[in-house]
């Protein structure tokens, strides 16, 4: 009696770990510099709203072995001087922390998110080569494409420039200086020589006798096959080398940009010290706004041989059609030829008033509804626009595959 009892406890407590809750972390960085964002809203599966603390933390309780997440961030467009309100859904999550990235804007001109700040940094670049086709400058970049540089006036080697910074009243900024031939896009045609220095700075404060001293840069082929998928064949086909550097300071400049066929190709490509060197292949049919689109990016050595590149095509639009009514229980659909891999739906509505929402969704799935989280869609008849990204399962470390729908397809709120 007693060894059935003892055995009939030992399965309720099965029972009970088989059920117990799990705490789970949403945290919610900057997606410009990976900064802690507080005062977003997040919630887990149908929990609560919860919003996120001076860490960018919010703290959850699941007994769900994959669940939902949703964030849903209000901030200031500096440009419209209006307010956008942004939702990030991410189904299928698991595990103790999930991270979403939210948008870190920076503004524009000298206006600034809350938790932005500035300084200014002056001094000297040294070591340049002196050709007479170069210029040379000074910039700080951030992910997501934002950044700001400043040239040296020719025969100068004196720079004077204001820094960004985001989190903390107090940082360490990375400032790099280049010298290249290039346009005035940043597309560098030749790069001579790179450099970079950090610099503590403080809120308004101000550092003088910066030194950034420059490095020759070596050059080397890159040379790989590209295929291009049929749905994107016959069109523009590019190649790019593009530098890459830290977790958050982006594309600080990359190469002018050649058209290749399908098949072999080169790339003459930097090696610069204290950043990556990545060749990029994209492909579209015409250069119209909102063909499809397909890109395929690798970390590269310099120089290299033997790569590949493979374009994937991009999903195709199914339903709602154009111009057809949605609410919440619409079904957004889409087909692809391709497998595995993270979709992302973005569903984009003007506001009533000034600004616009969006909510974009990542999923295996293809398809979803989208949800009306805190009553965001707008009124009835209002025209909105969808689209969808697919991007394949690699490690984004070393290499990523995208593609891209052929357009904004507009729908109307019922």
């Amino acid at each position: 009696m007693r060894r059935t009892l003892l055995a009939a406890g030992l399965l309720a407590n099965l029972a009970v770990v088989g059920c117990s809750d799990s705490k789970v972390t949403v945290r919610t960085l900057s997606n410009s510099t990976g900064a802690a964002m507080s005062g977003i809203r997040v919630q887990v599966d149908d929990l609560d709203w919860v919003t996120t603390d001076a860490a960018g933390e919010a703290q959850f309780t699941t007994s769900a072995a994959t669940f939902r997440v949703r964030a849903h961030q209000t901030y200031q467009d500096h440009t419209c001087n209006c307010t956008l309100d942004d939702v990030m859904v991410l189904s299928d999550q698991s595990g103790s922390e999930v991270v979403v990235q939210v948008a870190g804007q920076t503004g524009s001109g000298n206006q600034y998110e809350p938790n932005w700040y500035q300084a200014q940094v002056s001094g000297t670049v040294s070591g340049m080569t002196g050709g007479a086709s170069a210029v040379t400058w000074v910039q700080q970049s951030f992910e997501g494409g934002d950044l700001r540089y400043v040239d040296l006036a020719a025969g100068s080697s004196s720079y004077a420039t204001n820094v960004a910074f985001q989190g903390a009243t107090s940082s360490t900024v990375t400032l790099r200086a280049f010298e290249a031939d290039r346009t005035g896009s940043l597309k560098v045609n030749h790069l001579y020589a790179a450099g970079e220095v950090q610099v503590p700075v403080t809120s308004a404060g101000s550092v003088t006798g910066v030194s950034i001293p420059l490095t020759p840069v070596t050059e080397g082929s890159v040379a790989a096959t590209a295929s291009i998928d049929p749905q994107l064949a016959g069109g523009f086909i590019h190649a790019f080398w593009a530098l890459r550097v830290g977790s958050y300071g982006g594309t600080p400049i990359s190469g002018t940009t050649a058209t290749i066929s399908a098949g072999s190709f080169s790339v003459s490509a930097p090696s610069v010290p204290a950043a990556e060197t990545w060749v990029w292949v994209t492909a579209s049919p015409s250069n119209a706004t909102w063909t499809p689109y397909g890109r395929h990016a690798r970390r590269v050595t310099i120089p290299s041989s033997g790569l590949t590149f493979k374009v994937p095509a991009a999903p195709v639009l199914t339903a709602p059609a154009a111009g057809a009514a949605f609410d919440a229980t619409t079904p957004f659909r889409w087909t692809s030829t391709e497998s595995g891999g993270n979709y992302t739906l973005t569903v984009a509505c003007p506001k009533a008033t000034a600004g616009s929402m969006s909510i974009s969704m990542v999923t295996t799935a293809s398809e979803v509804t989208v949800p009306n989280v805190d009553g965001l869609l707008p009124p009835s008849g209002t025209e909105c626009t969808w689209y969808v990204s697919w991007c394949a399962a690699t490690d984004t470390s070393v290499e990523e595959r995208c593609s891209y729908t052929a357009y904004d397809r507009t729908v109307v709120v019922r």
